[in-house]
């Protein structure tokens, strides 16, 4: 598989060059629409609908200094209902056999502990606490998208 193609009769190097220019600035503008997107719903999830980010910069429209904006927040009691129900209970696995014979349901039998075993050896529930209950998420998240430039967020 080849990802770069370089034409015969032309410099191998330039041509590697730009391609690789090329593909860096495509990875560039797809994670900056991300992080876009990311930061946006985050505004949504904080009550700021009307906010919305372009180039990791917040665009708030001006409105009257009469006008009240009121915000119908759906989407934080369905992410505070979604969080508290992943980490409220330990998940149970279930492995089904691919016969009937006995050999096989000890194989699944075995298969549900040894992933009974991973859950408790790699502290999952601990991850599953930090990943959803801190901010949703927010630090894992921010740290891999990194941060906006939130100079004109209100309350941001």
């Amino acid at each position: 598989m080849q990802i770069i193609q370089i034409e015969k009769g032309l410099d191998a190097k330039e041509q590697l060059g730009s391609q690789i220019s090329l593909l860096h600035q495509h990875s560039k503008q797809k994670k900056s629409e991300l992080q876009d997107y990311w930061w946006t719903f985050h505004a949504f999830f904080d009550g700021k609908q009307y906010v919305s980010f372009k180039h990791g910069r917040p665009n708030e429209p001006k409105a009257p200094s009469w006008r009240v904006r009121s915000v119908n927040n759906y989407i934080k009691p369905i992410v505070s209902t979604v969080s508290s129900k992943l980490t409220q209970s330990r998940p149970s696995f279930i492995v089904r056999p691919t016969g009937s014979e006995d050999d096989q349901r000890q194989k699944a039998r075995a298969s549900e502990y040894l992933l009974d075993y991973l859950y408790r050896q790699m502290r999952m529930q601990t991850v599953t606490h930090d990943l959803v209950g801190s901010s949703h998420g927010l630090r894992v998240l921010q740290l891999l998208l990194g941060s906006p430039s939130r100079q004109n967020i209100p309350g941001g």
